[in-house]
């Protein structure tokens, strides 16, 4: 995405995503402090909507919709563990 937003030619999201690609923070091996803070603010991103508001700010300039696939993702994230 930098590289599409710096080359100053004109780059769009496909409408589908064909492939989620999970990831995850590295967290220190038995580190539960910060796992447990990690682990509440991105609940925390994900019910309350902010996270859609972080994605559009981002990608909107690429795409004016968002993957279908995010959507539902952002649904599942917000469901507790």
């Amino acid at each position: 995405m930098g590289l599409a937003m710096t080359s100053g030619e004109k780059f769009a999201i496909a409408s589908e995503v064909f492939s989620y690609e999970p990831f995850a923070l590295a967290v220190r091996r038995n580190d539960a402090d910060f796992r447990l803070v990690a682990d509440s603010v991105l609940s925390h991103l994900y019910r309350s909507g902010l996270i859609l508001e972080i994605y559009d700010r981002w990608f909107s300039r690429f795409s004016k919709k968002r993957p279908r696939i995010f959507e539902t993702l952002s649904q599942l994230n917000a469901t507790p563990e």
